[in-house]
């Protein structure tokens, strides 16, 4: 015979055991739950002193253009902004060269003046389109240790980028600026490897937000901001399509510092540009990562334009071979007939040593 008053303390004692070990597991979930808010929200608060700190009043100016505004555009300049690897603090005893905040916003002053001050008989009727191609970042990619911290290449990149767009939105009767990430700038605790999905998902995705919502608040009114979830961009100009994008994902590029493949370039074209909805075709590409600059005219009237670098070989570059680069930026025009039209490669090496370019590009000075 069953003993119902012993069954019903084991049920009793099996229900209070259960409870407690929910409550144990509860606790725990909340435990690590708390953690993880905790984390994000230290993370947060730090974003924001990082910000407060990156726009605190009299760092930048804003001037907006007072030159005469054409009903329309004509011309259009393009200064390619990639590779730029701010953040990276090369120490000169390990690397060729020394790459601290200095030399970053000094090549970077380098670039404002020269795409500013380019063609200016042409102003009145000409637009500047700014391509922010990736790699604004050194990241962590590579070593965990590896460049200054995040924050600090997180709020230097807004400091000198949105300086630049303001310096830019002073001299152009309208500036239209395109973003797209690159692999430097991945936060690798969502892609450790090589992003597939949501490659915006990205710092560099917000450094362009922090950007965008830096230069609205300073009241320009001729500066318009371009972000997609693709990993690429597209732009028309003066009805001829440009198709952008980083280069580590998407295109291939091969490394023109070895071998530039016209023959797969012309492939990947005539591929990108056969397909439907990605408002083809495209007269122009551009891409980044290689950190050599060329351009390549392909038939059928296209063009490849590889970006150069801002940052001198790294650690890491060092480790595969390459003790040398050629530092700088693509600047060209655009017209109806040339999608790619006058070009010049804006080398800057020179300007480590010219105080000058701080005038227009201050240096990150950490934060306060």
């Amino acid at each position: 015979m069953p003993n119902n008053e012993t069954d019903a303390e084991i049920r009793e004692l099996l229900i209070e055991k259960a409870c407690s070990v929910q409550k144990a597991d509860a606790a725990l979930v909340n435990k690590r739950a708390a953690t993880v808010i905790g984390r994000e929200a230290f993370w947060f608060s730090e974003l924001e002193k990082t910000l407060r700190s990156v726009f605190r009043k009299g760092w930048a100016t804003p001037k907006q253009y007072r030159g005469k505004k054409a009903a329309y555009s004509e011309r259009a300049d393009n200064i390619v902004l990639g590779d730029l690897h701010f953040g990276a603090g090369l120490d000169p005893e390990e690397c060729p060269l020394q790459y601290s905040t200095i030399e970053e916003s000094r090549r970077l002053g380098k670039v404002a003046v020269q795409t500013a001050e380019y063609k200016p008989n042409y102003r009145d009727k000409s637009k500047l389109i700014i391509h922010l191609i990736g790699d604004l970042i050194q990241g962590n990619n590579h070593d965990a240790r590896e460049g200054t911290i995040l924050t600090d290449q997180f709020a230097a990149s807004v400091q000198y980028l949105t300086q630049f767009i303001m310096y830019e939105a002073g001299a152009f009767p309208r500036v239209e600026v395109y973003c797209t990430p690159g692999n430097h700038g991945r936060n690798t605790a969502r892609h450790p490897e090589q992003p597939i999905q949501q490659k915006y998902d990205s710092f560099e995705t917000m450094i362009y937000v922090a950007i965008q919502n830096a230069v609205k608040a300073s009241g320009l009114d001729n500066v318009q901001f371009f972000n997609s979830k693709r990993p690429y961009y597209t732009v028309n100009i003066f009805g001829n399509g440009v198709f952008a994008t980083h280069g580590d994902t998407v295109l291939n590029i091969g490394n023109p510092g070895k071998q530039i493949n016209t023959k797969g370039f012309y492939q990947q074209i005539c591929r990108w540009n056969a397909a439907k909805n990605i408002k083809g075709p495209f007269k122009l590409f551009l891409a980044g990562h290689m950190h050599i600059g060329s351009i390549t005219d392909l038939p059928g009237d296209t063009v490849m334009l590889i970006n150069g670098c801002l940052v001198p070989p790294d650690s890491y570059a060092l480790s595969i071979g390459i003790p040398d680069a050629t530092n700088g930026q693509y600047l060209f025009e655009s017209t109806r007939d040339y999608v790619c039209g006058d070009r010049r490669f804006i080398g800057v090496e020179d300007a480590d040593s010219d105080a000058e370019y701080n005038k227009v590009i201050r240096p990150y000075e950490g934060l306060r």
